[in-house]
């Protein structure tokens, strides 16, 4: 059975933007002020392509088992249950306000600072990254392009509030601390792929997606050869650089809908969706060939690689980790072998 968490976390953001959705509208059909009144139309629709974003999400949360996003799942329902009953009381306010600009674009503001709680930022990343992988960009959901329009319309009409224009500004500040603090949720600081929770997360989607569709994923396991060489003799800084350059190497090699994360160390792994093992090996033969091309520290960096495929017919998460756990093995048989090769292989059992 699919965990209750995600569904629950999803379906209260979607009722806090239907809210949003709800009050946009109400404040347009209220407004004298032609550019105000475009302005609420604007947001309202904006908020229509959020629901419509929170509703796919909820069809994929409640038809497969999510990994754990959050660490602490019961403190962001919490949040998100307070944020609706917050946000249902500035709804109450919309008629009243209508026909005034300060207090309309306060409430507007307020609102807007309720709706920026860093679990949504972090799953519009999270579920849009996804989207984008398994079948190409859809409806992108630009909220800066939101927040950016409240803000035009702050200096508009705000201009003899200093108590808007703060708000206006600390708005815009809270927007891009979130979305900074939900990417280094999901991402390795050093090499700028996805760390290990960030790639188990979205692999999760990307496998169930392969499974409906009864098409094989493919996963690559790579380890850079002679990597504690490296930091011996030039250094951990030395080290840290052949990382990111093999970290660009692998990055910019793999096909668009590919995964590409730091698994641990030396260890990068990828996800390779729709791919039977003929396509697994020329993808990582490309691999291995672009890291070995690439002079670091005047010196050829290779890496060793294994690789499995199959098709999941079971649970997810278990088919992923033991397919993680095969392409180890078969790492290890490479780098036993000489290194700077792949070997890889189907998997036989059913997954």
């Amino acid at each position: 059975m699919p965990t209750n968490n995600i569904l629950q976390i999803v379906t209260l953001c979607r009722e806090i933007d239907e809210i949003a959705h709800r009050t946009y509208n109400d404040l347009s059909a209220a407004c004298d002020d032609p550019c105000l009144r475009q302005f609420w139309e604007t947001l309202r629709d904006e908020e229509s392509g959020h629901i419509r974003f929170w509703r796919r999400f909820q069809e994929l949360a409640g038809s497969i088992d999510y990994p754990d996003i959050f660490e602490h799942p019961e403190i962001i329902i919490a949040d998100l249950q307070d944020i609706l009953r917050r946000v249902e009381e500035h709804h109450q306010l919309r008629h009243s306000l209508a026909n005034d600009p300060k207090g309309s674009l306060l409430l507007a503001c307020r609102m807007e600072f309720l709706l920026l709680h860093p679990a949504i930022d972090a799953l519009f990343q999270f579920q849009q990254h996804t989207e984008l992988k398994a079948s190409g960009p859809d409806e992108e959901i630009d909220y800066e392009q939101h927040v950016l329009h409240l803000l035009e319309m702050v200096r508009r009409y705000g201009e003899a509030s200093d108590e808007l224009d703060l708000l206006g500004e600390s708005l815009y500040r809270l927007w891009k601390d979130n979305r900074k603090l939900a990417t280094q949720a999901v991402t390795d600081t050093l090499t700028g792929l996805y760390n290990r929770r960030g790639f188990i997360g979205i692999a999760t989607q990307l496998a169930y997606l392969c499974q409906r569709q009864k098409s094989p994923v493919g996963l690559l396991m790579l380890d850079i050869d002679h990597f504690k060489k490296v930091n011996d003799e030039h250094g951990h800084l030395a080290g840290d650089l052949v990382l990111q350059k093999v970290a660009h190497q692998i990055a910019a090699t793999v096909r668009t809908s590919d995964l590409v994360g730091r698994f641990g160390g030396e260890e990068f792994v990828v996800l390779m969706p729709q791919s039977d093992l003929e396509s697994l090996k020329k993808g990582a033969e490309r691999i291995r060939a672009a890291v070995e091309a690439t002079c670091t520290l005047g010196e050829t960096i290779t890496v060793s690689a294994g690789g499995v495929c199959a098709v999941l017919e079971g649970e997810i998460e278990l088919g992923l980790q033991h397919l993680i756990q095969c392409a180890d093995s078969l790492l290890y048989r490479a780098k036993n072998s000489g290194r700077n090769q792949v070997i890889a292989a189907t998997c036989k059992e059913r997954l």
